[in-house]
């Protein structure tokens, strides 16, 4: 790169996609990639603030050479597993010249990402083929075909559990044991398993560690601002109106319009306490406020049987 300066960490290309209508943000680096990973899920909860009203998810991933211990918190990761520019390598020249690299970086995933704005794909590494050859492929590209899955659904209540990703391969080694695939789940990564063509989403869900299922499943975050978005848009046209006696209830009577519009459309189940009122301290603002349930996804069956003589 001949430029003045180079991007390091991406700034100009978020800051360039402030002005964007976008859901969903795949960063896809080649170098700093903690780095632009950190930046990028700051960006998504920057610009999902009621200040910037443009909500967004982050879709990451595991790079080649995180393992699943490293995530569940068990072990760190090496320098020379993760490469230099993602770790510290020695204190001066002569640690690095005599091979020193000793640092460790902690990768655990619910120390490093506890956002509701994020979503964390495993296993680090993916084959692809290239022109007949096989490549292997940082792990977070699987971002971008669970990214395009979930794009190309009109219903945004669809959750990513269990659905089959394309157009990458997954060795056999990134099977794990069920006790492993609790602890990766239980820190926040969305787990892939392989499938004959592609890979199996085990459970999608953010990296969020409030405990609320509303923050912790990807579709309710979509259907939490696809609500916003359209309430938003909706109620634009009374901007630039004139107040009036019965200005309340026309916004009242046009939000629930909405809301029911949007649970025949199966995003919400129900919604109550509508109340629309003047603001007591800026009496030019609109207040409104309202309950929703949206449309849980099916993500477990439990099931209790009793064997004896009945």
């Amino acid at each position: 790169n001949d430029a003045d300066f180079f991007d390091t960490n991406w700034f100009n290309a978020l800051e360039a996609l402030e002005a964007a209508d976008a859901q969903i943000i795949v960063p896809l680096p080649t170098q700093a990639i903690s780095s632009i990973f950190r930046a990028t899920v700051n960006h998504c909860e920057n610009m999902s603030s009621v200040a910037n009203r443009m909500e967004r998810v982050a879709f990451i991933g595991a790079q080649v050479g995180v393992s699943a211990a490293a995530l569940i918190g068990t072990e760190e990761v090496a320098v020379e597993d993760i490469g230099v520019l993602e770790g510290v390598q020695g204190d001066d020249p002569e640690e690095v010249l005599d091979g020193n690299v000793e640092d460790l970086v902690n990768f655990k995933l619910s120390d490093n990402y506890t956002s509701n704005r994020c979503v964390y794909m495993f296993p680090d590494a993916i084959v692809r083929n290239v022109n007949g050859t096989n490549i292997e492929l940082h792990g977070f590209f699987m971002a971008a075909a669970a990214a395009g899955h979930l794009s190309a659904k009109q219903n945004v209540a669809i959750p990513l559990t269990y659905k089959t990703l394309s157009g990458f391969s997954l060795t056999r080694d990134k099977i794990f044991r069920p006790i492993i695939l609790n602890g990766l789940g239980n820190v926040g990564a969305t787990v892939v398993e392989p499938v004959t063509g592609g890979g199996k989403v085990l459970a999608g869900r953010t990296t969020s560690q409030s405990g609320f299922v509303e923050d912790e499943e990807i579709s309710i975050i979509f259907i939490r601002d696809s609500v916003k978005r359209i309430l938003r848009s909706s109620l634009k046209g009374f901007i630039g109106g004139v107040q009036s006696g019965d200005t309340n209830n026309l916004v009242g009577a046009r939000v629930d319009s909405i809301m029911s519009a949007l649970v025949s459309q199966g995003l919400i189940t129900t919604y109550k306490n509508i109340r629309v009122e003047q603001d007591k301290v800026d009496p030019r603002q609109i207040n409104v406020f309202l309950q929703f349930s949206p449309a849980y996804p099916i993500n477990y069956v439990f099931i209790d049987i009793e064997v004896g003589v009945i």
